[in-house]
């Protein structure tokens, strides 16, 4: 939205033709930022359903979620806000061609969803960060943090929870700061301090919340130099699921041949891109052989799956209760990956290279420094386009949302 009423630009001096006159330029101008809208518009929605399409192939994760809140976002922005302030302020030059309503949830549609947006980056983050965490340690993070939950609770918690702080604690905070002014064809914000609050809490607050997140991060593999798994390439848990057979029945089977003491967890041992033997030890004679992905050190493994035995008179043996810390880092395999890591950087990237000016910009204007309108208009222009490109950005760095522009290529 427009910051200041700058004096002469809506004057209507005799003379001087109507201000909602629009020249041969303008509608150029107007026609161009339709198709561009439009072109925004599909590209976001179609990756959503093309990722929801495709997760009997990739299950839907916590970070998963976080990408398609931040989709549905830039799809929000590409049509309820960005047209048509690029059109008021921009092209038209500070006139308000629209209804004095719209002015106002212009204003509402403004402060909310450019903060879920980046913080949407923050908090992936915060999810990859801590998903490290329970990767490479399992006494640090709370036992009530680590074990598995429904999955559409895991997926819908954090947006939820970045959704009810920007409704219920930011936009207030903001329509304090600001005052909406209408009149004939005119929508502006004055606010002594509003300009510093939107800059500190769009950008500078969630980038540097994401930044230390990222650098934390880095600094545990410095020390640990435990990778993050590659990818899942199915929708079976990626690691070794144990039923809870009694003690009597059970017979340590040989050790995993594995490197990695994440997944040092009694399984059958076989050399990588060898078939399991024909003859498996009597324990696992009837048991199937679960396709798995890499592990951390992209050593493969066979796992198999207990699908008959089950607890009898409640009772919980040794065999079983490994089970628990299993689930619980098989949580963290699926949220920790390389795919992710490698998304959370381009879009900690388009941050701070779209969002950057247009905060920086906001920030002079408010320690009084004398820049021109024009100055205002390009930052805003270029932060305009970051809807139309994080999609492009994802795709080009994940295969799975690669997976996804191709959705009608698998079942669902």
């Amino acid at each position: 939205m427009a910051t200041e009423d700058y004096d002469g630009v809506l004057a209507d001096p005799v003379g001087t033709p109507d201000p909602l006159y629009v020249g041969s330029g303008q509608i150029a101008s107007i026609t161009a930022l339709t198709v561009l809208s439009i072109f925004s518009l599909i590209v976001n929605i179609y990756l959503m359903v093309g990722r929801i399409w495709i997760r009997s192939l990739h299950n839907i994760t916590g970070f998963d979620g976080l990408v398609l809140n931040l989709l549905l976002i830039n799809f929000f922005l590409s049509l309820l806000v960005y047209p048509f302030d690029i059109v008021a302020y921009v092209i038209m030059e500070r006139v308000w061609p629209f209804s004095i309503r719209y002015c106002y949830a212009s204003t509402a549609f403004t402060s909310f969803f450019p903060f879920v947006g980046c913080w949407s980056v923050a908090a992936m983050a915060l999810q990859q960060f801590f998903s490290y965490i329970s990767l490479i340690t399992s006494t640090i993070v709370p036992d009530n943090l680590r074990r598995t939950t429904p999955s559409w609770c895991h997926v819908i918690t954090p947006t939820l929870v970045i959704w009810l702080i920007g409704l219920g604690v930011y936009c207030p905070v903001a329509h304090s700061l600001w005052e909406v002014e209408t009149g004939p064809n005119f929508c502006a914000l004055k606010g002594e301090n509003g300009l510093l609050h939107d800059s500190v809490w769009y950008f500078w607050v969630p980038l540097g919340l994401t930044s230390l997140s990222l650098c934390a991060m880095f600094t545990l593999y410095i020390i640990t130099r435990v990778a993050l798994p590659r990818s899942t390439t199915s929708h079976i848990e990626p690691v070794v699921r144990w039923t809870q057979p009694s003690v009597s029945a059970v017979q340590s089977p040989p050790r995993s041949a594995n490197l990695n003491p994440l997944y040092n967890y009694d399984v059958p041992a076989r050399q990588p891109s060898t078939l399991p033997s024909p003859n498996p030890p009597p324990l696992y004679q009837n048991l199937p052989l679960a396709p798995q992905p890499q592990d951390a050190l992209c050593v493969d493994f066979p796992v198999y799956v207990n699908v008959d035995r089950s607890v009898q008179n409640g009772e919980v043996s040794a065999t079983g209760e490994k089970s628990v810390e299993v689930a619980r880092v098989q949580q963290a395999v699926q949220e920790s990956q390389f795919d992710h890591m490698r998304i959370c950087l381009v879009l900690a990237a388009s941050l701070l290279v779209f969002i950057g000016p247009y905060a920086t910009v906001l920030l002079m204007f408010h320690v009084a420094l004398d820049l021109h309108i024009k100055v205002w208009d390009v930052a805003f222009t270029w932060l305009c386009c970051k809807p139309l490109i994080e999609p492009f950005l994802i795709v080009a760095v994940s295969k799975k949302y690669q997976q996804a522009v191709r959705f009608w290529k698998y079942s669902r």
